[in-house]
């Protein structure tokens, strides 16, 4: 999954000018990040605790395909891309 999140970062990087380049692929993965990686263990006992402990495949499948969503729709960097000073 790492590996995954890297290779999209450096689709992302495309994406921005130079001088906020940075900032741009660092705050939207470190958000990700947190999110799911806070919430996966209490959503993973919250299941067990209720007896549902094949639901945590769910939410993970779930977060899985929010995230190809999010590729799906992002705009094509060859086409749309804001760096003009390289």
């Amino acid at each position: 999954m790492k590996g995954f999140l890297f290779i999209c970062s450096i689709e992302k990087n495309k994406l921005f000018p130079t001088h906020i380049r940075t900032l741009a692929v660092a705050l939207p993965y470190a958000i990700a990040n947190t999110l799911f990686g806070s919430t996966a263990e209490l959503v993973a006992l919250s299941f067990k605790n209720a007896g549902h402990e094949n639901y945590v495949f769910y939410y993970i499948t779930f977060m899985i395909g929010l995230s190809l969503m999010t590729y799906i729709f992002m705009k094509d960097s060859k086409k749309h891309s804001m760096i003009s000073d390289d």
